[in-house]
């Protein structure tokens, strides 16, 4: 995190969002220094993950998991959701151990399409290299 060259300007994310209304952001700290760090923001129908990171020597270590556990204990969203470039495949394995699924039009969940919606009207390309991945928060 900061201290890793790649993460350690503040115009750059995770940084960019602190400020803003409705992102929050939780940190996974050991020895004074931050492992991990997710950024939600708060929508009508979920939580959104912009950004989960775990530093590069501390993955695999269930930090992820944690982050993630401290987001679905919030109740007052029933989803969560998050975009994953479709290439990133770790990635991608990683929230589906979680038990996120890959948004289907097939699968009718009228909040989901409510966020696709919103999503598109951000960005008209998000879904060309990404794909919207869900979890049910009962």
């Amino acid at each position: 995190m900061p201290y890793e060259k790649t993460n350690n300007s503040f115009k750059c994310k995770p940084w960019i969002y602190k400020n803003l209304k409705n992102f929050y952001f939780k940190c996974y700290i050991k020895d004074n220094k931050i492992l991990g760090v997710i950024v939600f923001c708060k929508k009508k129908f979920n939580y959104h993950i912009n950004f989960l990171y775990i530093s590069s020597k501390h993955r695999n270590k269930k930090i992820g998991y944690k982050l993630l556990k401290y987001l679905a204990n919030k109740k007052d969203r029933k989803l969560i959701t998050t975009h994953v470039h479709k290439q990133l495949k770790r990635t991608n394995l990683f929230y589906k151990k979680n038990n996120f699924f890959k948004y289907s039009k097939y699968k009718k969940i009228k909040e989901v399409n409510f966020i696709r919606k919103e999503s598109i009207d951000f960005n008209k390309n998000v879904y060309n290299s990404k794909e919207l991945l869900i979890l049910k928060n009962n």
